[in-house]
């Protein structure tokens, strides 16, 4: 005899599918639960934490010239100021040590806000009262518009080896922010 709640006694195949599809889909919707609940919280946490920003990158193709004038100095180290002119016209401070090579850590401080901090190494040729160099430099990081800044380049200039160590620097490269 065919028991209708399907208790007891024999069922046609047609009834022993149903059920199975009515377990699958029950067990299925029990298990949906929570990951819905799971994916709302972690959508208000995301709400919670503030809206996603995109950021667009810039490149530019940088040309820049610096004259410094000795601030400072120990032994072989230099700490020199000045204005640049070119592609981003502003004021750097630089950390020289003049050895048997050059290598420096700077600072720029661009017109309209923000900085940029990088280093530069470089060979050093001696010709008399000048000192030639030539070498690479990288940006490492910046603030303000420039906070994501990094880049690389060439790096190059001279020094007057008398007086208040004049420093003409050029750098050529790419800075991306």
């Amino acid at each position: 005899m065919n028991n209708p709640t399907g208790h007891g006694g024999s069922r046609s195949r047609k009834q022993k599918g149903e059920s199975r599809i009515c377990g699958n889909f029950a067990l299925s919707t029990l298990l949906a639960v929570p990951l819905a609940l799971a994916s709302l919280a972690a959508g208000a946490t995301a709400q919670a934490a503030g809206p996603v920003v995109a950021r667009i990158s810039r490149s530019l193709t940088v040309n820049d010239e610096g004259h410094l004038h000795l601030v400072g100095e120990s032994g072989a180290y230099l700490i020199e100021e000045g204005r640049v002119s070119g592609t981003l016209v502003g004021r750097v401070r630089v950390s020289f040590d003049v050895g048997t090579s050059v290598s420096a850590s700077f600072v720029l401080y661009p017109n309209g806000g923000g900085s940029l901090t990088g280093h530069g190494v470089g060979k050093l040729r001696s010709s008399g009262r000048y000192a030639s160099f030539g070498g690479s430099m990288s940006v490492s990081s910046g603030t303000g518009r420039f906070s994501h800044a990094s880049g690389q380049g060439g790096l190059y200039g001279t020094i007057l080896r008398e007086g208040s160590f004049p420093v003409v620097v050029q750098t050529r490269g790419t800075l991306r922010y």
